[in-house]
């Protein structure tokens, strides 16, 4: 497979608390991009789903990229982009929001208010069931915990349970040190990678094998 077509997703997603206002988290996707452009480099066909609200334009120029911000759109394109079966493997870098507004507030809420209370309740998983229903698509996931204790074993329990076939896991206090992380398939082998660059190149091999 010289030229795979690979779709990767990367920076996180916004909940729509009311028309102005949004619950997100800390990533930039700067991860994905990077992954992005080192397949980019080595004669991938590459498509980015991207939230740019952190990133310049000029960090993923020359990659095709469609942008979204809320969490809805990001499924949305997943979805459109996926039913056309032009993709040999999809890389899930993007950091979805794992719960949202049950009921977001209409209009702008006024300011001044001594207390707000908003009720907060699981998101569908996007990652979950894509595998089984985009079979020639090889899948692969991230797995965030906040330490290394355990995390190879949480990540591969995610793995299972999503279907995917691979799955890259990070520790929070690992990647605010020296960036570490693990890629552990279905057969549970783990590689070990201790830089960005060097787990781009193993996504690469995963993809192209």
């Amino acid at each position: 497979m010289k030229s795979p077509r690979v779709l990767v997703t990367a920076g996180a997603t916004w909940i729509r608390v009311d028309e102005v206002r949004v619950l997100t988290n800390v990533f930039t996707g700067r991860t994905g991009i990077g992954i992005a452009r080192y397949l980019r480099e080595q004669g991938a066909r590459v498509k980015l789903l991207l939230n740019p609200s952190r990133v310049s334009p000029r960090e993923y120029e020359g990659i095709p990229a469609d942008r979204y911000f809320y969490y809805e759109e990001l499924a949305c394109l997943l979805e459109k982009e996926l039913s056309g079966g032009e993709y040999d493997a999809l890389i899930h870098t993007a950091a979805v929001s794992d719960y949202r507004i049950d009921e977001p507030l209409a209009g702008k809420m006024p300011s001044g208010r001594q207390e707000l209370r908003l009720r907060l309740v699981p998101a569908a998983k996007l990652i979950r069931g894509l595998k089984g229903r985009f079979s020639g698509v090889k899948v692969i996931q991230c797995k965030l915990e906040m330490r290394a204790d355990s995390l190879c074993e949480r990540a591969y329990e995610s793995l299972q349970v999503n279907g995917s076939d691979y799955v890259i896991a990070n520790a929070l206090d690992q990647l605010k040190q020296d960036y570490r992380a693990y890629l552990i398939d279905r057969r549970k082998n783990i590689v070990t990678v201790n830089s960005r660059e060097e787990l781009a190149c193993c996504l690469y091999r995963c993809i192209v094998e």
